[in-house]
């Protein structure tokens, strides 16, 4: 009787367990594809909308997501002014080359 009773507890243990890791695997694949919306949110937005975006925050509270985003948004142009500059600089070069 003892044995049968020990061997449903594990069961019901192990079937807890699984079930405990089974939403914590869905919880990171939301996350996952909270996370790629957000970035392809943010290479879509331009600074307009950034600045648009600052002044409509809610009662000065921002919430992660936006804060995210904000995040992925600076970091976006941040890339696209290093770009620009690199292209300023190569174009200096060659009208300095041809002033020559």
């Amino acid at each position: 009787m003892t044995m049968i009773m020990t061997m449903t507890m594990t069961m019901k243990r192990k079937r807890k367990k699984k079930e405990r890791t089974k939403t914590k695997m869905k919880t990171k694949r939301m996350m996952r594809k909270g996370m790629t919306k957000i970035r392809r949110m943010a290479e879509n937005t331009t600074m307009m909308t950034m600045m648009t975006r600052k002044s409509k925050v809610m009662h000065g509270k921002m919430t992660t997501t936006r804060r995210r985003m904000e995040k992925e948004e600076m970091m976006v142009m941040m890339t696209k002014m290093t770009m620009i500059r690199v292209q300023l600089v190569k174009l200096r070069s060659t009208v300095e080359n041809i002033l020559e």
